[in-house]
């Protein structure tokens, strides 16, 4: 009885996933880089339920209590009860997070800290200095070649696909694109310390899964903001500039038109 009950929820599990995993619901839980893992789990589910029916004659080898079964059967719950739904805005915890990828984390010594290592430091120190600029050096100028790129654009527009890459750009280098043209799509974001006329055509971004999902956009300035409803999606166009929020230069875009679009299929936006 128990060997059947073992392999009722294994199938169950694999088939769930497989189910998530051809109506690409799964990208509403997880990056699609990491579906080769859920393919994974599915054939490991599917290898250990077989193995339980092979097994229904055998005696249990050892006994499974409440717990451990409850264990299992608890991602079949969570998915009956609550089917896959798309986050808004109210699940960021009223933080609005601009994105600046992995690579921007390498820190460039600053001088002082440069002389310390010259002054103290072994040359092993040294060569690791060395190291973390070069690599800083490489990642910035690949950002500087695409900066030079989207200056050409009679308008910056982002898609799904290249929405990170436009968007570090942009906040890496703010004061390059002033007066420049923008496009953007997303849903209207905003939270307690915005003034009346600001909001975020925000997208929620997952990183790895939806528990570290983060809405990420440029502030944008419109007269009538406080109009726009919450969540609602929208379509902006405006012309980018640069004000001085806590003390750093960030991109702005004075909007000039908005107009409401349905929100895609997917509106999740992935880190390459």
């Amino acid at each position: 009885m128990t060997a059947i009950l073992r392999t009722a929820i294994l199938i169950g599990n694999a088939i769930m996933l497989l189910y998530l995993l051809v109506t690409k619901n799964i990208d509403l839980f997880i990056n699609p880089r990491l579906k080769w893992l859920v393919a994974i789990s599915i054939f490991l589910l599917l290898v250990l339920g077989l193995i339980q029916l092979w097994n229904l004659k055998e005696k249990d080898i050892h006994r499974t209590g409440f717990w451990g079964y409850g264990f299992v059967i608890f991602p079949l719950f969570m998915f009956f009860l609550f089917p896959p739904k798309v986050l808004d805005g109210s699940i960021a915890n009223h933080k609005m997070f601009t994105y600046l990828s992995s690579q921007s984390d390498q820190k460039v010594l600053t001088k002082s800290q440069s002389d310390q290592n010259n002054d103290g430091k072994n040359s092993t120190d040294k060569g690791q200095s060395e190291t973390l600029s070069d690599g800083q050096e490489s990642w910035e100028a690949q950002y500087k070649k695409e900066a030079a790129e989207l200056v050409k654009m009679p308008v910056i527009t982002f898609n799904d696909q290249n929405y990170f890459e436009r968007l570090n750009v942009i906040l890496l280098y703010p004061e390059k694109f002033k007066g420049k043209k923008i496009r953007t799509m997303g849903f209207v974001y905003r939270d307690e310390s915005f003034k009346s006329n600001q909001f975020v055509p925000g997208r929620m971004a997952v990183s790895c899964c939806v528990a570290d999902a983060a809405v990420v956009g440029i502030l944008a300035e419109d007269n009538h903001a406080d109009s726009l409803k919450k969540d609602r999606w929208v379509e902006v166009e405006g012309t980018l500039k640069t004000e001085k929020i806590e003390g750093e230069i960030t991109p702005v875009i004075k909007v000039e038109s908005v107009k409401f679009v349905s929100p895609p299929k997917n509106p999740y936006i992935y880190p390459s």
